[in-house]
């Protein structure tokens, strides 16, 4: 289950531009700054511990994404299990376009909601990711 949740998380925080040049970036995008994983959720369970609660995603003004992702260890000991570099690109409205290792290109839904987002997608439903700043 662990490396399927990180596999899901890493289609949310591992990011590379799409060729939409048609719609220029802004300082006002919601989506810049730090989010922390709140939740990632299939149906009605949710699939995050504490510990991945500390998992982080930075997306910067020049489309470049940063990343870690917190995993505890045998001896319950939370740990940064990865770190990763990226960048995202926003397509028009509330959709976003990411190409991610082994899915390609993967476009899905951010919805704000004061300072949380949630990212949905028909290619990794039923899963929903909620991010904190």
């Amino acid at each position: 289950m662990k490396k399927i949740l990180f596999m899901i998380l890493a289609v949310t925080v591992l990011a590379a531009c799409s060729n939409d040049d048609d719609s220029p970036q802004t300082g006002d995008d919601l989506i810049l700054g730090k989010w922390y994983l709140k939740d990632a959720r299939a149906g009605s369970v949710s699939l995050v511990t504490e510990c991945q609660k500390k998992s982080n995603i930075i997306f910067n003004l020049d489309n470049l994404a940063s990343s870690e992702y917190y995993e505890s260890n045998d001896a319950d000991e939370c740990n940064l299990e990865s770190s990763n570099q990226g960048s995202w690109s926003k397509n028009a409205n509330s959709q976003y376009t990411f190409d991610v290792p082994g899915y390609d290109n993967l476009t899905g839904t951010v919805s704000f909601e004061g300072d949380t987002f949630t990212f949905t997608s028909a290619e990794i439903a039923p899963i929903v990711f909620t991010f904190e700043k």
